[in-house]
């Protein structure tokens, strides 16, 4: 799809067949939560139903893949196959990240997130992607996804690390991966 004419969407597609799902940035940054959650995987699949609008569609499998697929926004990056556009390590989290994320908007966009009423999630997404690499938020991605092993300069090599320590995402379980690799789950 393509942003600048095609409307983002309002549904998933299961089976030929659409349907509504929640498309507020807020809800699919709670599915993300909900996704690496200690929650028993059942409780958790039960739950994820609730982003559809309607009934669910009876294939339980093909309705999450769907829901994972419009969390990945693969309509808007269908065509990105480069391992670059997807890191290895964790880039952010939008708990621990939340503050510079807020504040990212506010200053690359004048969007205050807190005031906004709706704002759909593949918007949100393409906005967060194409926030300035001089916010906080990009450089500490910058630095999360940077391969300390490749800079020859050890000094560098070290006051890099140094910066990865600082900033590394801290998750209670272990449990790296970020919204694009749950897409990947799904898919």
């Amino acid at each position: 799809m393509n942003p600048l004419y095609d409307s983002f969407p309002d549904h998933v597609v299961v089976h030929g067949q659409e349907y509504k799902v929640i498309t507020d940035f807020r809800e699919w940054i709670r599915f993300l939560e909900l996704v690496k959650s200690d929650l028993p995987e059942t409780v958790k699949l039960e739950l994820m139903l609730e982003w559809y609008l309607d009934d669910p569609p009876e294939d339980l499998e093909a309705a999450i893949t769907a829901l994972g697929q419009f969390l990945g926004a693969y309509e808007l990056y269908e065509e990105d196959t480069d391992d670059s556009v997807h890191p290895k390590e964790q880039a952010f989290s939008f708990e621990q990240d939340a503050s510079d994320i807020y504040s990212a908007f506010l200053s690359a966009y004048g969007i205050d997130i807190q005031e906004v009423e709706y704002m759909h999630w593949y918007k949100f997404r393409t906005l967060f992607d194409s926030l300035p690499g001089e916010t906080e938020i990009k450089r500490k991605m910058h630095y999360r996804t940077m391969d300390a092993n490749q800079i020859k300069d050890k000094d560098e090599r070290a006051r890099v690390r140094s910066i990865q320590e600082k900033i590394r995402i801290k998750d209670k379980k272990k449990k790296n991966i970020d919204d694009y690799e749950i897409g990947d789950m799904f898919w």
